[in-house]
């Protein structure tokens, strides 16, 4: 009781220092977030990276549509902290309650009262080592249950704080980062487990894996290796590789959950080096490499596994959000990564569904019915020589990710039309050696497509395209549509847009301090319907490695990374 007496003296201290009022501090303690409410959120909350479990990024949230949208206003808006690292590429606000949490790299948290911008609290993690005194080095954000938020940092820690004053509950440690493990992606919690992938050193290093920590405690409950070793299921398609050159595999963005059939869908990225010669694999299928995962999620085991590109030799991801939609009966599962293709999975079974090209990449051969055939005649150069390959090592479609409408039944995509004279390296077999062998790029823009970098495109459930939008800028942030109508993106020339979902027409475009960045989201407090949208950094990131060779005109301030928060008038 003494403990508490101080620690109420101390809040009211702080309250009378920022000069808040009591009703303010009380709207910093938001109700405890059940399994209930994630599986079935309220419409005016948004309280996990893709706002529900199926990260189909939509909100039921109508207030705001295509009639009224263009009388959008700022409502208030809230600096960022400066970082030199990529902050972006899965960072956005969770909102529940009317307070609005974000995270920033390093472990920093702040909570602001969500319909006015206004200060609540804060938590910092302490930095040690080669950490202390900068930023951090992970992007990601938070993941909200029960009375704690929770956020991975760079130094290895996952820390659950109070969301009621922001005092630390507790931490454990999940890696040592002298190991070059590293965690990029928001968690996602299934059942009181907090679930978080972990990104490896690369080839000749350690093995990627995706882990469970009870949300109570901090212990480690499981963990899934996603390169198979000798003896396991799917060991024998390394071409019998030593297990410490097993390499790649990074499950490196947020799963998706299926309440139903109580599944976890994890994607493993592509095998390294990237290049097969380098790698000595030739076309093995290199499990569980370039794939989506079924898992259990209470032990960790693997139900079935998808992989679109057996023996992958480009770098080319294809492990993105694995986004949840019921067509006509079927439970399926849709992801899009850098070739540009859409693939549909059957949830229950894992089998192909159907693989839509959209006809943008030249690297491989494509079957409808049965996805990957191979790589076309002359694509697998010899080492030392280059490819003109569409996409380059960018991709097409990356990290920022699609949009789901269930009243449109389309998807809304951010696409960048790029391709690279592209060469690799050989990769020595020396443990702990790491690295890629990617090599000696030229960028260049889509011969279809000269001047042209960014495309939204609306594509349906069966891989039709509906409409498309190209400009000059390359698109930079996720998509996120509403049952109003409406589509946000933003780019790097500072622009968000709001598309009309049936038309593709733009209805709105306001133009912010810098690149727009992460995923655009929604959100209600008392009856009223926002808009949030966060710029931010991306100075070492891909869009600098695609839009400066191409459009060397196009900068943007290294500076006014922000929250910004739009409305309509209250009249």
């Amino acid at each position: 009781m003494k403990n508490r007496a101080v620690l109420t003296t101390v809040v009211l201290a702080i309250v009378v220092g920022l000069g808040l009022t009591i009703d303010e501090v009380a709207a910093a303690q938001s109700g405890p977030v059940t399994d209930e409410m994630l599986r079935n959120p309220d419409p005016a909350d948004w309280l996990m990276m893709r706002r529900t479990y199926d990260a189909q990024s939509f909100s039921p949230l109508d207030q705001i549509n295509r009639d009224n949208v263009q009388d959008l206003e700022l409502v208030w808006a809230w600096g960022i902290e400066k970082t030199l690292i990529r902050v972006d590429d899965q960072v956005g606000p969770i909102v529940h309650d009317g307070v609005m949490y974000l995270s920033m790299p390093g472990g920093l948290v702040q909570a602001l009262n969500a319909a006015t911008g206004d200060f609540l609290w804060e938590f910092r993690h302490p930095m040690t080592g080669r950490f202390e005194g900068r930023p951090g080095g992970i992007r990601g954000g938070l993941v909200l249950y029960g009375d704690k938020a929770y956020v991975h940092t760079a130094d290895g820690k996952l820390v659950a704080i109070n969301t009621a004053d922001g005092s630390l509950a507790w931490e454990s440690t999940v890696f040592n980062p002298e190991d070059r493990y590293s965690i990029s992606s928001t968690g996602i919690v299934v059942d009181g487990k907090i679930l978080s992938g972990v990104r490896c050193g690369g080839f000749g290093v350690n093995r990627c894996f995706i882990v469970a920590h009870d949300a109570q405690t901090g212990r480690e409950l499981w963990r899934r290796y996603t390169t198979a070793a000798p003896g396991e299921p799917g060991g024998d398609t390394w071409a019998g590789l030593d297990l410490i050159f097993r390499a790649g595999g990074d499950p490196w963005m947020t799963g998706t959950y299926d309440p139903e059939l109580d599944l976890i869908f994890w994607g493993a990225a592509q095998a390294k080096p990237w290049h097969r010669v380098s790698r000595e694999t030739g076309d093995s299928e290199l499990l569980y490499t370039s794939s989506t995962l079924a898992l259990d999620p209470d032990t960790g085991e693997i139900e079935w596994h998808y992989q679109y590109v057996p023996g992958e030799s480009f770098d080319m991801d294809e492990h993105f959000a694995f986004i949840n939609v019921d067509v006509e009966g079927r439970e399926s599962g849709f992801m899009m990564g850098k070739h540009g293709i859409l693939w549909e999975v059957d949830r229950e079974t894992g089998e192909l569904v159907r693989a839509s090209d959209t006809g943008l990449q030249n690297l491989a051969d494509i079957d409808p019915e049965t996805g990957f055939v191979g790589y076309r005649p002359g694509m697998v150069a010899p080492i030392g020589e280059s490819v003109f390959m569409c996409p380059s090592l960018s991709g097409f479609k990356t990290a920022r990710e699609m949009a789901y409408n269930p009243l449109t039944q389309a998807f809304y995509i951010p696409m960048s039309l790029n391709c690279a004279q592209q060469g690799f390296v050989e990769m020595a077999y020396v443990e702990g050696r790491g690295g890629v062998g990617g090599c000696c790029r030229v960028a260049e823009f889509h011969p279809d497509y000269p001047g042209i970098l960014g495309q939204l495109l609306a594509m349906d459930v069966n891989g039709e395209e509906l409409w498309v939008y190209r400009q000059k800028a390359q698109l930079s942030s996720s998509v996120m549509s509403t049952a109003g109508g409406l589509a946000f993106v933003g780019d790097t020339e500072r622009y968000v847009r709001a598309f009309d979902t049936e038309t593709g027409n733009v209805l709105w475009r306001t133009r912010l301090t810098t690149k727009i960045s992460g995923w655009p989201m929604s959100y209600g407090v008392d009856g009223r319907q926002y808009i949030a949208i966060i710029t931010g950094l991306d100075a070492h990131g891909w869009i600098a490695r695609v839009a400066r060779p191409l459009q060397p005109e196009i900068v943007w301030p290294m500076a006014g990374t922000a929250v910004f928060v739009f409305a309509l008038p209250e009249n």
